[in-house]
């Protein structure tokens, strides 16, 4: 099937910053994060609704059912962060691994990627709940002994699993 445009959205950003990351929020709003240190909330005419200055550039987005917008900030950071329309929280802090990615679960979990900050290891756990003391290691992949293929069952195993994706297209660079 061909795609097709659902609906448009017009951007904040101004003309020289880059968009990064989007996510939605509903099917009227979306947020969005740059190169500009700041996250917005935006409506369907391109209005801001929202904006958070992240003293970063977000590099991961994503809102739960609830409406809860989860993210971090810049490839070698720690933490991850939580906003709830008010303030932001931490709701993890990791001290060897950098994060790389994260999502909310059908069930509303927050499931995270990260790698070790030696290069040797990445890891996908699921946090359930408000608190970081609920969270289970799903996966962890030790680089010395796993080809690219195992991990990219392996992560498709959890997209399918935890998130319910019914398929999974990959593409390959030749």
């Amino acid at each position: 099937p061909t795609p097709c445009v659902e609906s448009s959205f017009y951007s904040p950003l101004a003309k020289n910053s880059k968009l990064w990351r989007i996510t939605c929020d509903g099917k009227e709003k979306i947020w969005t994060g740059g190169d500009n240190n700041l996250i917005r909330q935006i409506d369907r005419r391109g209005s801001t609704l929202k904006t958070i200055d992240t003293k970063g550039n977000a590099l991961a987005l994503s809102v739960s059912s609830k409406q809860e917008l989860v993210f971090f900030v810049g490839w070698e950071t720690t933490k991850a962060h939580r906003y709830d329309g008010n303030d932001i929280t931490t709701f993890l802090e990791v001290s060897h691994w950098y994060l790389r990615g994260l999502c909310h679960t059908a069930e509303g979990n927050i499931l995270v990627s990260m790698r070790s900050k030696n290069f040797s290891q990445s890891r996908v756990i699921q946090i359930s709940g408000k608190t970081v003391a609920l969270f289970t290691k799903i996966l962890t992949i030790n680089y010395a002994r796993k080809r690219k293929l195992t991990i990219l069952f392996l992560f498709t195993k959890i997209l399918t699993k935890y998130l319910r994706v019914k398929s999974v297209v990959t593409l390959r660079q030749f």
